[in-house]
């Protein structure tokens, strides 16, 4: 890819706002699974069984041999359990002309939570 292709393709993702919105949800998602580890769980020190990693697009939860996993594919969000080895597909947060979409309807970030539920709840 050269420097003008690449100028022009990064010129339309920044004016798409369908993009802007989809990067916009991932920070948010980013920021409520941090939070959720710091303060809910809130374990004083580090234990290898429960970890936490993201980058720009993706945002990784760990406990045990259980994974969640929120995703950024363009404009869609996949979210995934991974246990033991099995990935199971939990939800899809699609984003279309300026709102947010989920399987049950109108996507919230109170959705996070039930995600965090449904993938930890045998840990309980």
């Amino acid at each position: 890819m050269d420097k003008e292709e690449l100028g022009r393709k990064i010129s339309e993702r920044v004016r798409n706002k369908d993009s802007e919105l989809a990067q916009k949800t991932i920070s948010e998602i980013i920021t409520y699974v941090s939070n959720f580890y710091s303060n809910d769980i809130a374990l004083e020190g580090h234990y290898e069984e429960v970890q936490i990693s993201s980058s720009a697009y993706k945002c990784n939860l760990k406990v045990f041999d259980t994974t969640l996993e929120y995703k950024l594919d363009d404009k869609k969000i996949s979210v995934t359990k991974e246990e033991n080895g099995q990935v199971t597909n939990i939800d899809e947060i699609n984003i279309d002309n300026g709102k947010t979409y989920c399987k049950h309807g109108k996507f919230s970030i109170e959705e996070i939570e039930k995600h965090l539920i449904e993938s930890f709840k045998s840990l309980i």
